[in-house]
């Protein structure tokens, strides 16, 4: 199905929803039902939950669509033995396979983890209010610099998740004469190609070339080194670096290209084709990389994925812009003191206040009333390990923060809570985020849960990193990590207060025309190159900084609470 026909698709669900404002939503649905039986259904479910998820009407009633494994059980169901414990299905790690890669192949084919990806190509839909032009289009705001970040924060999950199974770093796909050594066995996977391993790139007949997709990746090196964009005039004006905007549109020019559709900030006649759209061309010639009927799993966003080439293919270009960057400028903190003993973590099961329930809601809601009353409690079960175990939700733990504020009326601030391998600690760009909330008080003591903001199957956004991935599985010994709190002022981060959409980072805005409800850059503080390379010398002597060490083990037993 081409992209066109897909658009054209898309529209018509808009115009019949609109040629039928008082039942919009129960029209397109009756459509729908009856597209299925005669179009192809991957397509109308697509196009389906593009409309939910965008169509003003359709989100006022908040329809839920069924999680991705049960779309598309064929095609996203993991190939070790599946088990449902509660919710998300993940694979059991077996014996040490032949290939290596194959270790992590309960991560990668996670079905949430690859509906968090396919989630993020919904950010950009066709415009309801121009249905009759199919050119015509709206992002979500930040769009360029969220594509960056969602896919910095899947390699910092991902080189975290290696680092826990023994395997090195991924190396990047730079050259694209190389034979692949890594394959992928799509056998089981229902409409896509295997990768064989050894295989090159190789030209696609009247679509392009691998010296293109060279010359395109070499175009955006070029760009990110030299601190701007190329234009016809040689302007050397719009530039790379130093603000949220160049760096918005550096992630659209390498996902989608720079274009009138895709960017209507400058006149689209300045860049012709200078920048097309290199990511998602990529991902299309390595999928077609063997001649045969379908082409591969990295095709499609709901499985691209599952394939170790995925980790290999872009992540190098962000990462090459990020270490360019100037340090962040740290002297707008607010006045507050938290300090390292000030951080408490403990397992759920120890909260009095939850003992004798089973039911997962009836849990949550009293492990969110229980705070600062309890402090004598939880420093008696304070922990620095927290436990993972693969075929259920990855932990059950709560954190308590004590935040002082140092001036005499109420503060308002932002807690940003990350997490890295402490191997890695001073590499800024290694840092995973756990949570990032507002509040405003006094003085604080605040949750940090262990199901934040982050997706689960009945969360109606669909948007966010799958809760139950938020850790990594770490070892058996305990894996070393630091537990990083940095607190930041809530009135300049100007977080909105209005209608909340899963993860504040993934989600952005609830309503499509909406801002990103963050005024900082993404991944802050650790969107920047570290003071001297060094955590410590960084955030040492900050008093809104706590820096705490934990483990992260793997057991093969603890306590679950897994009744609906």
């Amino acid at each position: 199905m081409s992209l066109q026909l897909h658009r054209l698709e898309v529209l018509s669900y808009y115009k019949l929803a609109e040629a039928n404002k008082s039942t919009s939503v129960k029209t397109v649905l009756d459509q729908a039902e009856k597209d299925v039986k005669t179009k192809d259904p991957g397509l109308v479910h697509q196009v389906l939950m593009k409309f939910a998820s965008n169509y003003t009407d359709a989100k006022k009633l908040r329809l839920r669509v069924p999680p991705l494994i049960l779309r598309t059980p064929k095609s996203t169901k993991p190939k070790q033995r599946p088990i449902l414990a509660p919710g998300p299905m993940i694979g059991v790690p077996g014996k040490t396979p032949e290939n290596k890669e194959d270790l992590l192949e309960y991560w990668r084919e996670d079905p949430n983890l690859n509906e968090h990806h396919l989630v993020y190509g919904k950010n950009r839909v066709e415009d309801p209010n121009n249905v009759g032009d199919e050119k015509k289009y709206l992002w979500k705001d930040r769009q360029g610099e969220l594509f960056i970040y969602m896919h910095r924060q899947i390699m910092t999950r991902y080189f975290a998740e290696r680092l826990s199974v023994g395997l090195p770093d991924v190396k990047t796909l730079d050259n694209y004469g190389e034979e692949i050594p890594e394959g992928y066995d799509a056998s089981d996977v229902a409409g896509f190609e295997s990768r064989p391993t050894g295989l090159k790139l190789r030209d696609i007949f009247n679509y392009r070339t691998v010296q293109n997709l060279a010359d395109s990746r070499d175009r955006l090196v070029k760009t990110i080194d030299q601190g701007y964009f190329d234009d016809l005039s040689n302007s050397k004006s719009i530039k790379t670096e130093g603000s949220i905007e160049s760096l918005d549109l550096l992630g659209i020019a390498i996902e989608a290209g720079i274009t009138e559709t895709t960017y209507k900030n400058y006149d689209a006649a300045l860049w012709v084709t200078n920048y097309v759209a290199f990511y998602n061309i990529g991902h299309i010639m390595l999928s077609l990389i063997k001649e045969g009927q379908n082409r591969g799993v990295i095709g499609d966003n709901k499985t691209a994925s599952v394939d170790p080439i995925f980790y290999r293919y872009v992540d190098d270009l962000f990462v090459r812009y990020q270490n360019k960057l100037p340090l962040n400028n740290y002297s707008d903190v607010p006045k507050v003191r938290i300090s390292n003993q000030d951080v408490f973590l403990v397992f759920k099961d120890k909260i009095d206040t939850i003992e004798g329930l089973t039911k997962r809601t009836d849990i949550e809601k009293a492990a969110q009333s229980w705070g600062q009353d309890n402090m004598e409690h939880i420093s008696k079960h304070d922990i620095d390990t927290l436990e993972t175990k693969m075929k259920s939700d990855r932990y059950i733990w709560k954190g308590m923060v004590l935040l002082e504020n140092e001036t005499d009326k109420d503060v308002e601030v932002t807690f940003r809570v990350f997490i890295v391998p402490t191997q890695f600690e001073d590499q800024f760009n290694r840092y995973i985020e756990v949570d990032k909330f507002p509040k405003d008080y006094e003085d604080i003591a605040e949750d940090v849960d262990s199901n934040p903001n982050y997706v689960g199957y009945s969360d109606y956004c669909e948007c966010g990193w799958p809760f139950h991935l938020v850790l990594p599985r770490g070892n058996p010994n305990g894996l070393p990590f630091k537990l990083v709190v940095f607190i930041s002022s809530g009135e300049l981060d100007k977080i909105s207060s209005g209608k909340k959409c899963g993860s504040l980072s993934f989600c952005g805005s609830q309503e499509l025309a909406g801002k990103y409800p963050d005024s900082k850059e993404m991944g802050y503080p650790f969107n920047r190159p570290l003071t001297n390379d060094n955590l410590k010398d960084t955030f040492g002597n900050m008093k809104n900084v706590a820096i705490k060490d934990i483990k992260v083990k793997l057991v093969s037993d603890f306590p679950e609470f897994t009744k609906a």
